[in-house]
């Protein structure tokens, strides 16, 4: 007889709500407008509503949840063509949402005007939240007198390769800023100056213009790291500062670490935590680790090959099988495989008698990895409830 335990069943229906997934998604494109304020300016928006064929999803103003956002009140000023979106065959309905600005929107700043798309009710009701998602129109109102918005911007080089230092500027304020100078300075990682640099000035920036500052630096010669460049932005006697690092590197990768301590008769794991120092994807890097008694080399273990990104930290895994080792000290090369290159580090390590070692901590998992364990799991519940349902 199927076990018909109210707790049981309602215990059931709590695991199935909890783990699998919802059926339907709700979407909305683009996901973001953005627009410059005008006094009395009337501009309309369309945003695309994705969700079930046939069904209809209600559209409005979104409430804000985000602090720096609690500025302005622009729910007076939205309005729609239809609060109801039909979905169609292909997935998708349309809603315009049309801006009526008035004469002035206190205070300045990036203000914004949530729109929202909320799915339907269940039909027959049921336990569980109702999704919904926002699109954003963000609406840029200008400051009063003189303001210059700033953003630094560079990408980490290859050795010897010039740098491309860019200020991306935008101003926000009602009057003409007349001319923007600007002082860079580029220090190493230990703080010393290595270089200062003065671009050239730029003039006659409106409100709402954008430009950009670009200037270039020489590291012919300078070795690798990391660099932090400085910039001290003039604009019309008001001063901005701020600061932006960048890598320099070269095709090589450095051994940051490695497992020191084994225990005697068991299979442990060798870890090896390395560095890229190169920009680009580093394909098919392996190791071999050669564990020496005096200068003869008696055993050797090899990683599988992996692949690591610009600049990326990595551990890279080994396995020691320290059933003929002596308890004792044994020294250890290292010699790391990449691009027809190679890395060396030597060391020490110690087999250490039957002790429980320290097990080394598990790399993070990538979102995918969670969701493929998150569906295994949910489908071995499933599979088990419906064992249970089924045994008589």
């Amino acid at each position: 007889m199927i076990n018909k335990n109210p707790f049981l069943i309602f215990g059931i229906f709590c695991i199935i709500a909890l783990v699998l997934p919802n059926v339907s998604a709700i979407g909305i494109t683009p996901p973001k407008y953005e627009i410059n304020f005008e006094p009395r300016l009337e501009k309309s928006f369309t945003f695309g509503i994705l969700y079930t064929p046939g069904k209809t999803v209600e559209v409005s103003v979104g409430e804000e949840y985000r602090d720096e956002y609690k500025k302005a009140d622009l729910s007076s000023y939205v309005r729609f063509d239809k609060t109801e979106v039909l979905i169609g065959s292909d997935g998708m309905g349309h809603v315009t949402v049309t801006l009526n600005f008035p004469e002035k929107i206190n205070p300045p700043g990036r203000q914004r005007s949530l729109i929202t798309a909320t799915e339907p009710k269940p039909e027959g009701g049921g336990i569980g939240g109702i999704a919904a998602i926002n699109g954003v129109i963000y609406i840029n109102v200008p400051y009063p007198g003189k303001y210059l918005e700033t953003e630094l911007s560079s990408e980490n080089i290859e050795i010897n390769q010039p740098a491309e230092l860019i200020i991306k500027m935008t101003s926000r304020g009602k009057e003409m800023i007349k001319k923007v100078s600007t002082i860079i300075e580029i220090y190493d990682a230990n703080g010393n100056l290595v270089d200062t640099l003065i671009p050239k000035s730029l003039t006659s920036i409106v409100t709402n213009d954008k430009r950009e500052l670009k200037t270039t630096w020489d590291t012919t010669g300078v070795g690798e790291g990391v660099y932090t460049w400085k910039a001290k932005i003039n604009y019309d006697g008001n001063i901005i500062e701020k600061e932006r690092s960048f890598k320099i590197g070269s095709l090589s990768i450095r051994i940051l670490n490695f497992t020191k301590q084994f225990s005697q008769g068991r299979i442990s794991v060798f870890d090896l935590e390395i560095q890229s120092i190169w920009n680009a994807v580093i394909k098919d890097v392996y190791a071999y680790i050669n564990i020496l008694k005096g200068t003869k080399t008696i055993t050797t273990i090899k990683t599988p090959n992996y692949d690591i990104s610009g600049w990326q930290v990595k551990n890279i895994t080994a396995y020691l099988d320290a059933a003929n080792l002596e308890i004792g000290s044994y020294p250890v090369e290292i010699v790391l495989h990449y691009e027809n290159k190679t890395t060396t580090e030597t060391g020490i390590i110690e087999v250490l008698e039957g002790v429980e070692l320290e097990k080394p901590s598990p790399a993070a998992k990538t979102p995918v990895e969670k969701i493929i364990i998150a569906v295994m799991v949910g489908l071995l519940i499933v599979i088990i409830i419906v064992y249970l349902l089924k045994r008589k």
